[in-house]
């Protein structure tokens, strides 16, 4: 799942409301399009959040990649509203 938020509830509590975010919530595989999302991050004037478990040593950071690990479901709803 991959969607476009611009100011969720979670985030505007961490001061970053004027920001444009991309959302990943997922496991963090290759198949899953972790890379793409990654090479996209580039190219796109937003912050990436990441959502989930995997091998997250594997993919280069860059400072607008942020890995946020796992979060359970009651949490994730914070970031989608």
């Amino acid at each position: 799942m991959c969607l476009l938020v611009k100011r969720p509830r979670l985030l505007k509590r961490r001061n970053f409301c004027n920001k444009k975010y991309v959302l990943f919530i997922g496991r963090i595989t290759d198949n899953k399009g972790i890379k793409e999302i990654l090479e996209a991050s580039k190219y796109i004037n937003a912050e990436f959040l990441i959502i989930g478990d995997g091998d997250i040593k594997k993919y280069k950071k860059t400072k607008n990649v942020k890995f946020l690990g796992t979060i359970y479901d009651n949490r994730k709803l914070d970031y989608l509203s």
